[in-house]
């Protein structure tokens, strides 16, 4: 939203009587800090969490939850990357990856609304799958199907006419 990042989430903590949460941000997708935690009952986890980073940092800023439980176990999730620019896509993560049943979830971020082609292509960089999708400015996550294709590695990116996502592997298993 503007020049601000809006990050929402929602938990299931009915095995442990409480959690702590760390909103943890990184521009490099490895060293990830604190900016912002909270301790929930379960009963207060079934509510949805919001917060607003207001000085995201410029580029694309990775985000995370480090999850505490009563008892100490740490988890982790997922990670959303959300683009602090005028420009730009970024591609996140393909899961599961290695693909076993032709199917996948690709989590792209994109700096504004915009109408991108994901393209498929075999080591070599042939063009096998291109396919259009309206992106929204922030997190998106869309479910690729690539039963078509065979059993081997694989590269994928986002384009339009201006811009180019960075280049992602994915190995199908059949």
């Amino acid at each position: 939203q503007h020049d601000t990042h809006l990050l929402n989430w929602k938990l299931t903590c009915t095995a442990t009587p409480g959690i702590t949460m760390h909103l943890q941000r990184s521009t490099s997708a490895r060293n990830y800090k604190d900016i912002y935690s909270l301790t929930a009952t379960a009963l207060e986890c079934r509510q949805p969490f919001n917060y607003t980073d207001q000085q995201p940092v410029p580029g694309i800023n990775y985000y995370r939850l480090k999850m505490t439980a009563a008892g100490g176990k740490v988890s982790y999730s997922t990670i959303v990357s959300l683009i602090n620019a005028e420009r730009g896509i970024d591609i996140s993560s393909i899961a599961p990856n290695p693909v076993a049943n032709g199917h996948f979830k690709l989590n792209i971020s994109a700096a504004q609304r915009r109408d991108i082609d994901i393209v498929i292509t075999d080591m070599q960089g042939r063009v096998l799958q291109k396919r259009s999708f309206n992106m929204i400015a922030g997190f998106n996550t869309i479910d690729m199907n690539v039963t078509g294709l065979a059993k081997g590695t694989y590269q994928l990116y986002g384009s339009n006419a201006a811009e180019r996502s960075g280049v992602q592997r994915f190995v199908i298993q059949q």
